[in-house]
């Protein structure tokens, strides 16, 4: 369970982390988000709603706040971080 829980955050923390670096143009060819993610799960439900927010879109690859990475690849090394520590403790 919780190795399923890590590597849908990894899948989705890498997947944004491509979508923020892809070029302008390239960027707005895909139309995923275009609204808030509680919005998209109002109207979509949540199972469409987080279908949509993996898509990407402009609105998604906003860069928010940065301490030397942004949240996105903050999330990243977390998630592998708790995959790599969950996985020592499980050999032990």
């Amino acid at each position: 369970m919780l190795y399923g829980f890590l590597i849908f955050g990894i899948l989705f923390s890498s997947r944004q982390i491509f979508v923020q670096n892809l070029p302008i143009d390239e960027l707005m060819s895909i139309g995923g988000c275009g609204m808030p993610f509680s919005t998209m799960v109002e109207y979509q439900g949540l199972f469409n709603a987080l279908i949509m927010a993996y898509q990407g879109g402009p609105s998604c690859a906003e860069d928010g706040w940065r301490f030397i990475f942004n949240f996105a690849e903050w999330a990243l090394i977390a998630f592998l971080g708790m995959t790599f520590l969950k996985t020592i403790s499980a050999l032990k």
